[in-house]
């Protein structure tokens, strides 16, 4: 009985909405959300950005929180493009207009606990690829700009850093080979910001990812390999850095 009451509220409610309504609340659970959007997979800086909200509450799968003075959409992702490109293009049906990713990343040619903000991005994940994307995918120049200057006027640049990232498939299984040919490329490797970029330029809207670099591959300091000398310190002060510069971001666009 309960489930043929579920299947006429589906049924009708879905009736009432268009196709991209419903593509939205099928995975986000909600029709509306705010237009600038916050993307993040680690919940490190899902509770970071959640504590420094004075105001927030549930909205389908989404978080409604402020932040900087506005009201902002938060969704936690799963990990990698597949996920990300889903649940982008469901965030653009419900409303979203600009794109924030708020993140950790692992470091090819940086230190755990500094923050990369993400000029361009090679998609070597065989998801953009696969579509036809084999050369750097870059993020909105006017974000990236504002996010530079923010960190120039306001901040010590040192715990920033402006470059490539490299979006990769690999978690836990890249070769001393892999991480030596991507750290030719670009300063840090993650798993969604091809995606990001690559959505944000099909839908015509802005989208930057900023993240806080969580771990080294192959360093002295490989909290899988060398967990006690882990610089848990450094890491904590990253993830404040990204957060401090993801509200001053969204303060000033």
């Amino acid at each position: 009985m309960l489930d043929r009451i579920k299947h006429f509220f589906v049924k009708h409610f879905f009736k009432r909405l268009n196709r991209n309504q419903r593509l939205a609340y099928t995975c986000l659970r909600t029709t509306t959300v705010d237009r600038t959007c916050i993307i993040c997979v680690s919940r490190d800086v899902e509770r970071e950005l959640t504590r420094r909200s004075w105001s927030k509450y549930n909205r389908g799968y989404t978080k409604r929180i402020r932040l900087g003075g506005k009201w902002v959409c938060l969704l936690k992702c799963g990990v990698g493009t597949p996920d990300c490109n889903f649940n982008l293009r469901a965030l653009y049906y419900a409303g979203a207009r600009t794109l924030i990713r708020a993140d950790v990343c692992g470091g090819l040619r940086s230190h755990i606990g500094d923050v990369i903000i993400a000029r361009d991005a090679v998609p070597l994940d065989a998801y953009t690829s696969r579509l036809g994307y084999k050369y750097p995918i870059k993020g909105d120049p006017n974000l990236i700009r504002i996010a530079t200057d923010i960190v120039a006027n306001r901040f010590s640049a040192d715990a920033y850093r402006v470059g490539r990232v490299i979006t990769v498939d690999e978690f836990f299984e890249q070769s001393g080979d892999d991480i030596e040919m991507w750290s030719k490329m670009g300063i840090a490797v993650d798993m969604e910001t091809s995606t990001l970029y690559r959505s944000a330029k099909e839908l015509g809207i802005p989208a930057i990812s900023i993240m806080c670099v969580s771990d080294v591959p192959y360093s002295p300091e490989n909290i899988f390999e060398h967990p006690e000398k882990y610089p848990i310190d450094r890491y904590k002060e990253g993830i404040k850095n990204l957060i401090d510069l993801s509200v001053e971001l969204i303060r000033a666009i």
